[in-house]
């Protein structure tokens, strides 16, 4: 049962290498063929201006009945927040400590040879 399991990753390997050598020879081919579209592009009819007015383009309104945005698990009830609710803080900026090559002078061609 080993020997057969071995087989199968030794399979497994020779044809992720085929595969990496297919797509190192022919990636350009394989990413056209892929990625470039094979029908010539058509200008769709454009929506009318005032088509959003229209209630059934909307699939949630605050004004539809049993709007679907509003929807909350069975048992859920919205906290009101009252004035001893506590806001969330937000988390202070992490400290990110220097390194050696922020803090070493910075020499150039104009401070070669002078002296601090």
């Amino acid at each position: 049962m080993a020997r057969k399991f071995l087989y199968l990753i030794v399979v497994l390997i020779v044809l992720v290498i085929a595969g990496a050598f297919a797509y190192r020879f022919f990636g350009n081919d394989l990413i056209r063929a892929a990625l470039v579209p094979g029908e010539a592009f058509r200008a769709q009819p454009s929506v009318q201006s005032r088509a959003y007015d229209d209630r059934g383009m909307w699939l949630a309104r605050p004004d539809l009945p049993g709007n679907p945005a509003l929807w909350t698990p069975a048992g859920y009830a919205p906290r009101e927040p009252g004035p001893d609710s506590e806001l969330p803080r937000r988390a202070a900026p992490a400290r990110v400590p220097q390194s050696s090559s922020s803090t070493r002078r910075r020499t150039s061609a104009a401070t070669i040879g002078t002296r601090r």
